[in-house]
């Protein structure tokens, strides 16, 4: 497909191209503007060739059908690109669903150059992933938008597209911690009949299942994970990305059960992130997540870390509020994420 548009701005006009991918010869312009983006969401960096190994693990084509209650499911993607006369790659646009995605719902993205914005080149590359969408009979189309750049949230409004959730990140200063402030929170946990581990002090293979058992019932709290059993990992999946040895797990047991864990993974420049945290919903209430944190603040400082890091979610009241009591301070550069229901040829 290729199709050319011509803008007049002001006295000028410019024209400009929509097509699919030409690969590999795009992917170094595409992850220069994937670039774009992930810079202001603080994410790592990708490269030409990160982008053609990640072709390399996913299939070529399309395999979705739907499912009893006649929603999207299986696998599809679509990619396309802005071009300028010069072929020089102005605007990306991609929508994709995984099998583990949601059923109804594909996601996106949508990018385009800051020197050619609101020039109608972002309303174009939309259209087509609405069009695709509605073609693919899916209900939903989801993506992110940075929250502090209020023309792309401008955009998104006028095109109908829906805030669903507020992400953001925040960060924990590690010398300046004061756990004094937290009294004896820990200990009062303890004479609960709770006790705490951590991971490299067990056999991995005694304790992976029930840790798995607990991400899956935890899951379900967060709002950006799909609890679907047939979209969660396998157990060797998990626990080998998981429960790696570079990384530290705090596990909470309540006697032999295992009731609580935090998953801490080691970063650039002396910084620990905060994977995941889970409580058993037969303990919550007794103030373990807490004190989850408050061990993983111990064993980062021990370990000669300087700071914490974490995502937060607009709808993960509970998890908010632990992260408040701590002190963790907001980082510029969250995100919506945001939805429309689309239009399909039933409707």
């Amino acid at each position: 497909m290729d199709n050319i548009f011509t803008e007049r701005l002001g006295e000028s006009i410019m024209n400009f191209e929509i097509r699919l991918l030409d690969i590999p010869k795009d992917y170094t312009q595409i992850a220069n503007l994937i670039n774009l983006f992930n810079k202001e969401l603080h994410r790592d960096l990708i490269s030409a060739t990160d982008l053609q190994e990640e072709d390399k693990r996913i299939p070529s084509k399309n395999n979705t059908l739907l499912n009893e209650s006649n929603l999207l499911t299986g696998f599809c993607r679509n990619r396309i690109v802005a071009v300028d006369d010069d072929q020089n790659i102005i605007g990306y646009a991609s929508a994709w669903r995984a099998p583990w995605t949601e059923a109804g719902i594909i996601c996106s993205t949508l990018i385009v150059s800051p020197k050619y914005r609101n020039k109608g080149i972002g309303k174009e590359l939309l259209n087509h992933l609405e069009r695709w969408g509605s073609e693919m009979r899916a209900d939903i189309l989801i993506s992110e938008v940075p929250d502090h750049l209020n023309d792309s949230v401008s955009f998104i409004e006028m095109n109908e597209y829906k805030k669903e959730r507020h992400v953001w990140q925040s960060t924990l200063d590690l010398p300046t911690f004061d756990e004094q402030i937290y009294g004896s929170i820990i200990d009062d946990v303890n004479i609960s009949g709770i006790t705490f581990a951590s991971l490299s002090e067990l056999e991995v293979n005694n304790v992976k299942t029930a840790l798995f058992e607990l991400f899956k019932q935890t899951v379900k709290d967060n709002p950006a994970m799909n609890d679907d059993e047939n979209s969660l990992p396998s157990l060797d999946d998990w626990s080998n990305e998981f429960l790696a040895n570079s990384n530290i797990v705090i596990i909470a047991f309540s006697e032999s059960r295992i009731v609580g864990m935090t998953i801490l993974i080691p970063k650039e420049d002396g910084e620990l992130y905060n994977e995941w945290t889970g409580v058993d919903k037969d303990f919550r209430g007794k103030k373990i997540a807490l004190a989850l944190k408050l061990k993983s603040i111990q064993t980062a400082k021990a370990s000669s870390y300087f700071k914490m890091r974490t995502d937060n979610d607009s709808l993960n009241k509970a998890m908010l509020s632990v992260n408040r009591k701590l002190g963790y301070t907001t980082v510029p550069g969250g995100h919506f994420v945001i939805s429309k229901h689309l239009k399909t040829k039933s409707d």
